[in-house]
């Protein structure tokens, strides 16, 4: 990781311009994030959906474990500032 080669520009940003940034990052990789989250979390959600029926008991555990699913995102959006996007293999 080249800090010469950031995707992004580095400085305090107010809350608005924050959230700006991180939807642009998200609308830039949405790829390679939708992939791996959707990887982790559907597997998990089939078998809770399969095992609980019509409640709402597996959307509200895929929520309640959302911050362990993130950490995917968080690599993927680190090495992609970067610009080192990494391959689903690699995340």
């Amino acid at each position: 990781m080249n800090l010469e080669d950031m995707q992004i520009a580095l400085r305090p940003r107010r809350p608005w311009e924050a959230m700006d940034l991180g939807l642009a990052m998200a609308q830039r990789w949405w790829r390679p994030a939708l992939g791996a989250w959707l990887i982790l979390t559907m597997p998990l959600f089939v078998v809770l959906s399969l095992g609980f029926g019509d409640t709402t008991i597996p959307i509200f555990v895929v929520w309640l474990l959302k911050p362990v699913f993130e950490r995917a995102l968080l690599h993927i959006y680190s090495r992609a500032v970067f610009g080192d996007e990494p391959s689903l293999r690699e995340t």
